[in-house]
């Protein structure tokens, strides 16, 4: 490849490089602020749900301006309100990422986009620390250039870039810790093992799925030292102990927590069987790539194979210290998958807790890109720059159509929030029943006008509706509550979309 070509290459990297940065930025505030982002906000705001529930779920008719106060930062709590919120109720969640959270929007507000921009923000030292990785990987600067490229227009990873939740966070330190392991192997310095040590108690304290990440980084030292005591894994031993002993005092909260977080993630042991995992797993696969909306099956099966290419080529041409790293990276999808297979469950189905994984695949295909344009004949570069130029561009197109959306696939509890508050906002002197999560509601609140009335309540059976409404609508309620809808006389429930959102017409006004 000539040096003009070459600089035609990076000039182009380097512009899709700057798209991918301004997607991140773009419509911050325009996609719904969904149930988990809510609960982002209740945390840092120093709240806990209890509270939530115990103050204003007594079946009064409220402003809906006094559950937003929940929403923003309490002066009287501070970062010990943030630390006891998580510790009390959700301490399973990134301590890291919600102490920075504070912070932030003590400094730049409590806005929506205000909020989302720290993610972000975030996201963007994801570019340079996957660039270290790659160079420690394959030492190779066209290869972490077209990763980075890669990720930059990921619409999965731009998606997750505008959530108020810890994932961007969670992608630097896997990529920081990889990349710190690698160099800390390579130099042998008591310092290069402080700073993996130290990368590790971040990546567990911004998630604690970084566990599967840490083990591994084991199982690749045990099979880089072949299973001896060496003087080097003895070395790693001890960056490990000293990691996780700076991460002992949350754990010990989180497992005096346990019985609370068992609650919390019970959603993820639902069995919703093979055939649905299987779809699942195909739908996280494209989506790295491509996330347009009708087309994403038909893309699949080339994503499939190529990420089987991508392997193959890594293997044939890598040390097997390399491929092991990327393989054993992808392979800690295993650890949600298999439990799923076994004993049932869902965790493998949720795309966000697959971000290990997604980058070791992102690895893979960016240093097959790297050497086919370098090593092949012209006919054969021309068809992987094509394909280069097309992978990046559906990326791009993904991006820009998910932009514009209010809501997409990763808002699922959220997702009609948008069409249910419009039908809200639309009526006159209304009410709004719900006995759902205060994050749900939450969310909703986000969405409605300060006119509208909300009505709370956690015992469904002391429902006493007010008889000075225009219009009362209830908002995704439990069988309980719809039970106790039916037992009233004076009004029935219409369904007003896929039963989110009923309407209580009176009877004989229907």
């Amino acid at each position: 490849m000539g040096v003009s070509n070459w600089r035609w290459l990076y000039a182009l990297l380097a512009i899709v490089l700057a798209i991918g940065i301004f997607f991140r930025f773009a419509n911050l505030d325009r996609k719904v602020y969904w149930n988990d982002e809510a609960i982002t906000s209740l945390r840092i705001s120093g709240y806990t749900e209890a509270e939530i529930i115990q103050q204003v779920y007594d079946g009064r008719t409220i402003d809906v301006s006094e559950i937003m106060k929940y929403q923003r930062p309490n002066p009287e709590k501070g970062l010990d309100g943030v630390i006891n919120s998580l510790a009390t109720e959700d301490a399973h969640l990134s301590l890291l990422y919600h102490v920075l959270a504070r912070v932030w929007v003590d400094w730049f507000g409590s806005s929506i986009a205000a909020i989302r921009s720290l993610s972000a923000l975030l996201s963007l030292l994801a570019l340079p620390c996957l660039y270290w990785l790659c160079r420690e990987l394959f030492n190779l600067p066209l290869t972490g250039w077209i990763a980075m490229v890669l990720i930059a227009v990921s619409p999965f990873h731009i998606l997750y870039a505008q959530e108020a939740r810890q994932y961007s966070l969670w992608t630097v330190t896997i990529l920081l810790s990889s990349a710190a392991l690698l160099r800390a192997l390579r130099v042998q310095t008591k310092i290069s093992w402080v700073v993996y040590a130290a990368t590790v108690a971040l990546a567990l304290y911004s998630h604690t799925l970084s566990i599967l990440v840490v083990a591994g980084h084991g199982i690749y030292v045990l099979f880089v030292e072949r299973f001896r005591l060496s003087k080097r894994f003895l070395v790693y031993l001890l960056s490990i102990i000293g990691g996780f002993l700076a991460f002992v005092p949350w754990l010990i909260v989180a497992i005096a927590q346990s019985s609370k977080i068992s609650s919390n993630v019970s959603r993820t042991n639902i069995n919703i069987g093979l055939p649905a995992l299987i779809k699942s797993w195909c739908q996280s696969l494209y989506r790295i790539f491509v996330d347009i909306p009708n087309l994403g099956d038909y893309f699949f099966p080339i994503i499939f194979l190529l990420t089987i290419y991508a392997l193959y080529h890594l293997v044939r041409k890598r040390s097997k210290e390399t491929y092991l790293f990327i393989i054993i990276l992808i392979g800690t999808a295993l650890a949600l998958a298999i439990p799923d297979i076994l004993l049932g469950g869902k965790r493998s189905s949720d795309s966000r807790y697959l971000i290990p994984s997604y980058i070791g695949i992102e690895l893979a295909i960016a240093y097959l890109f790297s050497t086919q344009l370098v090593a092949l004949k012209s006919r054969w570069k021309s068809f992987w720059s094509f394909f280069l130029v097309a992978l990046m561009s559906v990326g791009i197109i993904s991006c820009a159509i998910s932009s514009q959306a209010q809501a997409w696939w990763n808002k699922s509890s959220g997702y009609y929030n948008p069409q249910i508050a419009e039908i809200i906002n639309q009526t006159n002197n209304s009410l709004v029943i719900s006995d759902n999560t205060p994050g749900r509601i939450l969310s909703l609140s986000h969405l409605l006008n300060r006119r509208v009335k909300l009505l709370l309540i956690s015992q469904p059976y002391s429902l006493k509706i007010p008889g000075n409404f225009d219009n009362i609508f209830v908002y995704q309620p439990s069988s309980k509550l719809e039970k106790q809808l039916e037992r009233e006389k004076k009004y029935h429930p219409k369904d007003m979309l896929k039963s989110w959102l009923l309407k209580l017409e009176k009877i004989g006004e229907q």
